[in-house]
């Protein structure tokens, strides 16, 4: 998030404001992407809380009244449940604000890490198909013309990748 608005800037240069800024929207954005990753898995609370081995109050409670309590071990059961990692880091403010740069739905709910390994993979095994294997050959297996110094090469690998 580049900061243009010079109000923002100043009030962030204050300490007090700036730890309450970052724990509004530590606590308020963990309920919104809750919700976003939910709806776009389709699971509703009571069916997010059996993946989770939570209950269904515990996910209204945490979708209503934001993420002041919740533990690392309960944030990590839901990233679990929700097939995603969970990324809990300190950083400097002008990181942190980076990521503030878009909260959309979109932005908010990633794919599922099954669905992003496939796609990995596929595009590994395209990149293998098109990058021929390497071809190695040892000198020592050629046959040199009379003029060839064999000293110079004796033992030499060629390694050659490309078709």
């Amino acid at each position: 998030m580049k900061i243009t608005n010079s109000k923002l800037l100043s009030e962030l240069k204050d300490k007090e404001y700036r730890d309450l800024y970052i724990e509004a929207h530590v606590d308020g954005g963990i309920p919104f992407q809750l919700r976003a990753l939910r709806a776009k898995r389709g699971l509703s609370q009571e069916a997010l809380a059996q993946l989770a081995d939570t209950k269904q109050t515990v996910i209204s409670r945490i979708e209503s009244k934001g993420a002041g309590n919740l533990s690392i071990k309960t944030l990590l059961k839901l990233a679990g449940a929700l097939d995603v990692a969970l990324v809990v880091r300190f950083e400097p403010i002008d990181k942190f604000l980076e990521h503030l740069a878009d909260l959309s739905p979109g932005a908010m709910s990633p794919l599922a890490s099954e669905e992003i390994l496939s796609g990995m993979e596929r595009k590994a095994e395209s990149f293998t198909q098109i990058v021929a294997q390497p071809t190695v050959t040892k000198y020592s297996q050629i046959t040199p013309s009379p003029s060839f110094n064999k000293t110079a090469v004796a033992g030499a690998t060629e390694v050659r990748f490309g078709a």
